[in-house]
């Protein structure tokens, strides 16, 4: 649990700078496609995280890994970090988008080794309760809709039907959560009423 911990903390940006400088200088000509996913996954992550979703590992019943172990990042940038921009998981986003841009750009047969890197971070960010599953999905819809095509009809159905999902769920939980806070009740408790 330790070592998902310090991926967890580690891994996100300096893989992915490390991978668009690669990009840029071994497959130039792969480097405007993307960067240009990239733009758009994480735009549309950011956009989705204006709507807060509490991570699992603020409610009951799950272990915060990160604070057990004294590895949390949330706890080192306090107020800073946003701890309710669970919805989507950007980090899920860039590594499927890292995994899927060096085995689709490399002709090296190493490159499969990269395929392992998004589902290893997807695993990682849910087994420390950073994340639950929908999280990762969501943040891999606008992967689906640049590799199936930008116009398919299923791609922009399943996209529609995530946000919607994500939408739903925040609006239900802020709508619980506030309504718990105006009874009173303390923060963990309005946490819990919120999920439920």
């Amino acid at each position: 649990v330790q070592a998902m911990n310090a991926y967890y903390g580690v891994m996100h940006v300096p893989t992915l700078g490390a991978f668009l400088i690669w990009l840029f200088y071994r497959h130039r000509d792969q480097y405007p496609r993307w960067r240009n996913a990239l733009a758009l996954t994480t735009g549309l992550c950011l956009a989705i995280q204006y709507i807060p979703v509490a991570p699992p590992r603020m409610l009951p019943g799950f272990v915060d890994t990160g604070l057990l172990y004294h590895q949390s990042v949330y706890a080192a940038f306090g107020d800073l970090a946003d701890q309710y921009a669970a919805m989507p998981s950007i980090h899920v986003g860039w590594a499927m988008l890292v995994s899927l841009a060096v085995v689709s750009s490399s002709t090296s047969r190493w490159r499969w080794i990269w395929a392992l890197y998004g589902p290893l971070t997807f695993f990682v960010v849910v087994a420390t309760a950073n994340h639950y599953w929908m999280d990762g999905f969501v943040a891999c819809a606008p992967l689906a809709v640049d590799a199936v095509g930008p116009f398919n009809p299923i791609s922009v159905a399943f996209a529609a039907l995530f946000v919607g999902l994500s939408i739903d769920f925040s609006i239900q939980f802020s709508v619980r959560y506030r309504e718990e806070r105006h009874r009173g009740g303390a923060t963990v408790a309005a946490r819990t009423a919120g999920a439920r």
